[in-house]
């Protein structure tokens, strides 16, 4: 699901995208921070969106689990 989602993030944003979700998850606890996601082809338009999440935890490591609204 999330290199669905990475697909759609605009190729100028990704590196933004990856830096805040590498520090939401490092930080622990709940996050929201937006990225511009492309609508359809590379070419179709682009929107801002919200990226909330929090993470929980299995024995030993921790697993993201985040939603867009």
């Amino acid at each position: 699901m999330l290199s669905e989602l990475w697909d759609r993030v605009a190729p100028e944003y990704r590196e933004t995208f990856q830096r805040k979700l590498t520090e939401a998850l490092r930080e622990g606890g709940p996050f929201e921070f937006d990225f511009l996601l492309l609508d359809g082809d590379q070419g179709g338009p682009r929107r801002w969106r919200p990226m909330r999440g929090h993470q929980e935890y299995d024995p030993g490591k921790a697993c993201s689990c985040a939603s867009m609204a």
